[in-house]
């Protein structure tokens, strides 16, 4: 499966997301290719800094920043992966399409704030645009990421995603924890660090579980 992580808007965790689940895939012994689409090549940089820590298992990273190559390469590393997953970047335009189009997922993390709920109406036009032009068929999932861990905003987030009516929400949600970063920063899986974030584990095992789950009742409906 493809799955492209992406919001365009900034700061929502989408490279924590990307590497974070790719790394819990290839922990569960599953092929993974990491793309980093995004030219601040952030996630690129993140499994550079596993590479020196010699850490295994060696988690594939590909840094694709122009669209055009994106879907090519796509294309060709298809059959050699289980999964390939996307950190797209954070804004609108050709990158984020052609990572849309290569994909049979598109996931969207979305902070616990009005204003990320509030703006995703450039999403919905090209996810629109995705469909309805280019014939694309894929799922459009979201969740709650940096959740809070307490306070309405979380609750008020969801009622607007399941408001959207383009998004389909999935009951999980990443904490706002620094297990995360630290984690996301040194290239490895939350469940890799010396003294695991037992909470955070459980949570990105969860976010792929939710994922996965969907998919399936895509195929069975």
């Amino acid at each position: 499966m493809n799955i492209v992580v992406a919001n365009t808007k900034g700061g929502t965790g989408k490279t924590t997301t990307a590497v974070q689940l790719a790394l819990y895939l290839t922990g569960i012994g599953k092929k993974v290719l990491l793309v980093d689409a995004d030219i601040q090549g952030s996630a690129f940089k993140a499994l550079a800094e596993r590479g020196k820590l010699e850490i295994e298992p060696i988690q594939p990273c590909a840094f694709l920043p122009d669209p055009v190559q994106l879907r090519t390469q796509i294309k060709a590393y298809q059959a050699d992966y289980d999964h390939i997953i996307i950190d797209s970047g954070g804004r609108a335009g050709s990158h984020l399409v052609a990572s849309i189009l290569s994909s049979e997922v598109l996931l969207v993390p979305i902070t616990p704030s009005a204003v990320d709920a509030s703006a995703l109406g450039d999403l919905k036009a090209i996810i629109t645009d995705a469909r309805e032009v280019f014939g694309a068929e894929f799922k459009a999932l979201s969740f709650i990421s940096m959740a809070d861990v307490s306070g309405s905003d979380n609750f008020l987030t969801e009622k607007r995603i399941r408001r959207s009516g383009f998004l389909e929400f999935l009951d999980t949600s990443l904490g706002k924890r620094k297990a995360f970063r630290n984690a996301t920063a040194l290239g490895v899986g939350v469940y890799e660090m010396k003294n695991p974030d037992s909470k955070a584990c459980n949570e990105i095992r969860r976010l792929a579980q939710a994922i996965f789950t969907s998919d399936e009742e895509k195929q069975n409906s």
